[in-house]
């Protein structure tokens, strides 16, 4: 069974991470994933919230070039590639200075993934 994170944050007033949590779950729970949890923040937490919190100044074009390849690929092919990617970010083997930095180095190895 694959080990999935959720990730919650709330950017409307209709929103509560409650109902996103809720949501979330019934996804993964009709995926067949199990959601990791714990309760506290760690090293690796704050690294990934770090790079991610810089992706509203990611180059305009970067994101859809992203999504391009992605689409072509399909989901469990950038999964296998994403996965390894944020768990060496959060276990300290990588470090991106910003979220660009991260999606160029996860387009380089969808290209190699591609040929």
């Amino acid at each position: 069974m694959k080990r999935v994170g959720i990730y919650l944050r709330v950017s409307t007033n209709g929103q509560t991470t409650e109902n996103q949590r809720r949501e979330l779950e019934a996804v993964a729970a009709r995926s067949g994933w199990e959601v990791a949890r714990h309760d506290h923040k760690h090293d690796g937490e704050y690294r990934l919230l770090k790079l991610f919190g810089s992706s509203e100044d990611i180059p305009d074009g970067l994101p859809d070039l992203w999504s391009d390849r992605a689409e072509v690929l399909g989901p469990e092919t950038v999964g296998s590639i994403l996965g390894p990617r944020t768990r060496e970010i959060a276990d300290g083997g990588a470090n991106y200075d910003h979220a660009s930095d991260f999606l160029h180095a996860v387009l380089r190895d969808l290209e190699r993934t591609e040929h």
